[in-house]
């Protein structure tokens, strides 16, 4: 039996439902095309593929779809459609978000919402143009019309909230994206940045990145704080083990923070006969089994340390 859980009934599913981003984080394998760039699922095989994880019982009344992995869900031009299928099983979902693109957020989007993350790079446009590469201006218009929304649906906008990447540039930012998020009422959530392209987080580990990699990194990122949650990681487990990870093809992946084109970057296919078989006896590989090692294996998109605000003035 497959000790790591992934053939049985899941409260976390992660899918990308499209292949790509608008932003152009550096230190994303997404944004910075670190691998091919994706698609976006058709709403038929997206409603196949649901049911065929429902039929096979690894996704149920207890499950929460999260609607992302790396890529941008408000790309899909059809992502009404793939929550109302979500909805009518009557499973939850999760968003999370750039915003930086002009969209208008349904009302009926926020039955079964189990919250939304809104990722940002800093308070201002000269951060915007360091990391994300968006409209500073649209975001924040973006925020504020989400909330008028919540509110007007009675939505408890504690559940949006701002994941504040913090690096070396925006630090001094932290008060005005806090008050900010505290007046309209949303979870403020700062931690330091991270490497999402775990090629570049082993090569900096070990001191392989390139020079002007070095060059960029010794000025954005907070490296002390890398190497103190590798440290502290456990080296026996990963929390991948306990979670279904899909692509827009349908694939289950092996973890999240592979790139498309690595030898172990998928099970199978949601699509094949035998995808239950495959899934029941997928064991760990050598490159898990090293990524454990290393203490890389809990680097994962929800950051490597939380940044202390309660010392910092915010006046």
């Amino acid at each position: 039996m497959n000790p790591f859980s992934k053939n049985k009934q899941h409260e976390v599913i992660y899918w990308d439902i499209t292949g790509k981003c608008n932003a152009h984080c550096k230190y994303c394998f997404t944004g910075n095309m670190g691998h091919p760039e994706g698609i976006e699922i058709d709403i038929d095989s997206f409603s196949k593929a649901f049911q065929i994880l429902k039929s096979n019982n690894l996704i149920g009344d207890n499950s929460c779809l999260h609607l992302y992995v790396w890529g941008e869900p408000t790309l899909h031009p059809k992502l009404g459609e793939i929550i109302s299928i979500i909805q009518n099983n009557g499973v939850h979902y999760k968003l999370s978000t750039n915003f930086g693109r002009k969209i208008d957020f349904q009302k009926n989007w926020f039955y079964n919402l189990d919250g939304i993350i809104i990722s940002m790079c800093g308070f201002s446009q000269e951060s915007y143009n360091k990391m994300h590469r968006l409209n500073f201006e649209i975001v924040k218009d973006n925020i504020v019309n989400l909330v008028k929304n919540a509110t007007k649906e009675s939505y408890d906008t504690q559940k949006i909230r701002i994941a504040h990447h913090i690096y070396q540039f925006n630090v001094e930012e932290i008060p005005d994206l806090f008050r900010f998020t505290k007046e309209l009422n949303l979870e403020y959530h700062p931690y330091y940045a991270v490497f999402g392209d775990l090629d570049m987080a082993y090569r900096f580990t070990h001191g392989q990145l390139t020079p002007e990699e070095w060059k960029s990194v010794s000025t954005e990122i907070f490296g002390n704080q890398i190497f103190k949650r590798i440290q502290n990681n456990p080296k026996n487990g990963c929390r991948q083990f306990d979670r279904l990870v899909l692509d827009e093809y349908c694939n289950i992946l092996t973890c999240c923070c592979l790139p498309r084109n690595h030898t172990s970057y998928k099970i199978c296919n949601l699509f094949e006969p035998d995808f239950l078989e495959k899934l029941s006896n997928w064991m760990p590989d050598n490159n898990c089994l090293y990524c454990i090692k290393n203490g890389l294996s809990q680097y994962d998109g929800n950051g490597i340390g939380h940044f202390n605000i309660k010392n910092l003035t915010m006046g």
